[in-house]
């Protein structure tokens, strides 16, 4: 019986192996089950999932990617058909994965202030809520401005952007030329008029980011709660591929039709940046932020 079970592990159908893993990235919890009941000599669904997340992310770089020139010029001009917004490639959002397990390693420091033990990531995506730049891997209590400033588009975006470009962003970013984030509301008095009004126009384009990561998780729910415990940096890297993996497959689906209820937006309650960015380059983000106003309330 023992053999005919590692005879399975060993040639079960490709076919049979993506189904699984698929089904596994979907709902986590499925994954022991059928380790524990099914097919658990020496591990065999590990071994499926390892063998599929590798296949998925051989897509990667065809399946998340920057937007070329000419796709860069249809986002731009369906973006300022939608909302006056002009120049504008896409939306970034921050996002925690959540950990069902407090990490062995370095515990405290993937907890949240949302009150949650998690991975900090951020996403980047398109007016078809198509990802274009995904970053991940950073402990829980990071925040979205520490992890962005870290990222390769903040590091090296003459890479990314030309001319005017930039990202729409909420009010946790700084100001900066590629970043247009919403201003944030005064502490002790009202907001002007048209900052509020430049604040509507700009969350009502920019939620196509948070649905895009509320499908993600929705279709996903693994991402919802990582059973995986963090007892060293190799268990980060392999959350980290699992993370990327849902995001391949989510580009793959990014056309099918998506439930109601994943559309619902993640609670934010970081909405403020931890420090400023360099001096200069926020008080050019500003003007530019300000000269895009203009713009946008005509």
């Amino acid at each position: 019986m023992v053999q005919q079970l590692v005879q399975l592990r060993d040639f079960l159908p490709c076919r049979v192996e993506i189904y699984l893993v698929i089904y596994f990235l979907h709902e986590f919890l499925w994954h022991c089950i059928v380790n524990l009941l099914f097919l658990s000599v020496e591990g065999a669904v590990d071994l499926y999932t390892k063998r599929c997340i590798v296949a998925i992310l051989s897509l990667e770089k065809r399946t998340i990617c920057w937007p070329d020139t000419d796709e860069k010029e249809d986002i731009k001009n369906r973006i300022k058909r939608d909302s006056d917004f002009p120049w504008c490639l896409g939306f970034i959002d921050g996002t925690l994965f959540v950990l069902e397990n407090k990490p062995l390693l370095d515990g405290e420091d993937y907890f949240s202030r949302k009150g949650k033990y998690g991975i900090s990531g951020m996403i980047i995506c398109d007016d078809h809520k198509r990802i274009r730049y995904i970053y991940t891997g950073w402990p829980g209590c990071s925040h979205d401005g520490r992890v962005f400033n870290n990222s390769a588009v903040a590091r090296q975006p003459e890479k990314f952007f030309n001319g005017e470009e930039y990202l729409l962003a909420d009010s946790a970013y700084t100001p900066s030329p590629y970043i247009i984030p919403a201003f944030k509301k005064p502490p002790t008095s009202s907001m002007p008029s048209d900052e509020a009004r430049f604040n509507h126009k700009l969350s009502n384009i920019r939620v196509r980011v948070e649905h895009c990561i509320g499908i993600l998780k929705g279709r996903f729910q693994s991402l919802k709660g990582l059973r995986t415990v963090i007892r060293s940096e190799r268990d980060v890297k392999l959350l980290v591929y699992w993370i990327r993996a849902c995001c391949v497959l989510h580009n793959l689906f990014v056309q099918d039709p998506v439930e109601q209820d994943w559309l619902e937006i993640e609670e934010n309650i970081d909405d403020g940046p931890e420090f400023e960015d360099g001096l200069d380059n926020e008080s050019i983000g500003q003007k530019k932020r300000r000269y895009i106003m203009s713009i946008v309330l005509g």
